[in-house]
């Protein structure tokens, strides 16, 4: 596998298995056996791809009730901005009590 090939914000990641892709999105987020979160930044330039909120609902529609996701306003690849800082921390945690962990 090269670089980039499980880059799952890339608009031609089927869903089920066409057997070109390694990992389409059902054997990948079908496949999630825990509570998962997946937290996006709305300023990371390399990841807006497509309609971000479609594509986030798909992944929870593909995780069997395992995975959360949620959009993280103004923050950059590495939230280095203190407003989406103080939002990353209260939505961790507040998935963690949903979670119950």
């Amino acid at each position: 596998m090269g670089s980039g090939d499980d880059d799952y914000f890339s608009l031609s990641i089927p869903t089920e298995d066409d057997g070109i892709h390694p990992h389409p999105l059902k054997s990948s987020f079908g496949k999630l056996q825990v509570p998962t979160l997946a937290l996006f930044s709305s300023a990371d330039a390399a990841y807006q791809k497509g309609n971000i909120a479609e594509k986030l609902a798909k992944w929870e529609s593909l995780s069997n009730g395992k995975l959360t996701t949620k959009y993280i306003a103004g923050a950059s690849h590495d939230v280095v901005e203190e407003a989406a800082q103080v939002v990353l921390c209260r939505e961790v945690l507040d998935w963690f009590k949903l979670a119950g962990l």
